[in-house]
């Protein structure tokens, strides 16, 4: 009875917030809610809020918006993969999807339980929001005329780089890089790896053991959830590749470093 009561609650008052009175961000908060909730109905964890998945959610929904187009594909033919790596480079992730759902009102009255309960009615959306490997979420909301535009980004980040990085880097110097930690993977086996741009390349780990292509580099832990790494491209020009991965499984190319 207090789950049927709490959504009645959300809706009534989400009808309140039309016309000129819709709030975007009030509407992505009962969205977010509303999904975690139908999560927490089928014994899932939250999905965590995340800033630039929200930032890159409004960029989708605003420029449905401006293109009337209706797609997960955008005017300059990126998928939410094209979008993220575009607009988001440093937000390193090994997942991520969409959901995307556009009301239309004459009286301009929206509600996001209509907008959460229309994706729980389909099994492909629903699939997302109920994804066990999601742990991020982001959504980002466009009212343009009698049209509302929702969009839903789901994440499974590793981790956000943090410095600012220039595009391209020098083989004589070192870098200290910081990043925050967002997997929800045990620190303590956390490892970083940077494959050189020869896979050749032999590295010394000590007398009898090397690593072919492969730089081990220590990750140095500033606090809870964040940490550095200092870089170094001493094996010269190229494309050096991060990975990251605990005990013996590593996530290849996450980020790549240019270096002239």
């Amino acid at each position: 009875m207090r789950k049927l009561l709490i959504l009645a609650m959300l809706a009534a008052w989400a009808w309140t917030l039309a016309g000129e009175d819709f709030d975007p961000e009030a509407f992505a908060g009962s969205i977010r809610e509303l999904t975690n909730q139908a999560r927490a109905e089928n014994g899932l964890q939250p999905l965590k809020r995340e800033s630039g998945l929200d930032d890159l959610a409004a960029l989708h929904s605003r420029n449905m918006a401006r293109d009337e187009r209706f797609d997960h594909v955008d005017s300059q033919g990126m998928s939410v993969e094209g979008r993220a790596l575009a607009y988001y480079p440093e937000f390193l992730q090994v997942g991520i999807g969409e959901n995307l759902y556009l009301i239309e009102s004459s009286k301009r009255e929206f509600d996001p339980h209509r907008v959460v309960q229309g994706w729980l009615a389909s099994p492909g959306h629903r699939a997302n929001i109920l994804d066990t490997d999601y742990t991020h979420i982001g959504i980002g909301i466009c009212q343009s005329g009698d049209k509302l535009y929702s969009t839903q980004v789901f994440a499974t980040p590793l981790v956000k780089i943090l410095t600012p990085l220039p595009a391209k880097f020098s083989p004589d110097k070192e870098y200290a890089v910081e990043f925050e930690y967002l997997s929800t993977e045990p620190q303590d086996e956390f490892r970083c790896l940077v494959a050189t741009p020869d896979p050749s390349t032999q590295i010394g780990i000590d007398a009898s053991t090397y690593y072919e292509g492969l730089m081990p580099v220590t990750v140095e832990w500033l606090g809870a959830r964040r940490f550095r790494l200092k870089l170094d491209f001493r094996y010269g020009p190229g494309t050096y590749k991060l990975q990251f991965g605990w005990g013996g499984f590593f996530y290849p190319d996450l980020y790549s470093f240019t270096v002239k």
